[in-house]
């Protein structure tokens, strides 16, 4: 995964955009600005109408 593509975190409703990328892990931002560290394994790609949708649920 490269910097740039929107991911899913797995089992969660968090979804972003890879804003860095480190030797332990990658950094994603979600719309609300928020960063979370996580693994390559807990991160799935998506599109970006998938993150629209994931975007929408967790506002209701």
């Amino acid at each position: 995964m490269t910097k740039g593509t929107i991911v899913c975190l797995t089992n969660y409703s968090v979804a972003g955009r890879i804003i860095d990328i480190q030797p332990d892990g990658l950094v994603i931002q979600d719309d609300l600005d928020r960063q979370y560290f996580c693994l390559e394994s807990e991160l799935t790609p998506i599109t970006e109408s998938e993150r629209m949708r994931l975007y929408d649920r967790s506002r209701h």
